[in-house]
């Protein structure tokens, strides 16, 4: 299951409901913020053997331009 929403929603619920029926999940960010919820999740995904990703991509964020940065001056290539 791939799970997306807009900002001002979470996809803890949906999370938990695929995570009841034992469905792997690739959740974009943001997940949650109540630690309860996500608790909940956690042992769900634990009991029921569900893999789960979420993705966050720091793609644009200013540290990894400076580790481009250094890293290109001794690698050859390197893809960010």
């Amino acid at each position: 299951m791939f799970l997306s929403q807009t900002q001002n929603l979470q996809d803890i619920p949906v999370a938990i409901e695929c995570a009841r029926r034992s469905i792997n999940m690739y959740i974009e960010k943001p997940l949650g913020t109540a630690s309860k919820t996500l608790d909940r999740l956690l042992s769900l995904e634990a009991n029921n053997k569900v893999s789960t990703y979420v993705a966050y991509v720091p793609r644009f964020h200013p540290v990894v331009y400076v580790l481009k940065e250094f890293a290109t001056a001794r690698i050859f290539f390197m893809r960010v």
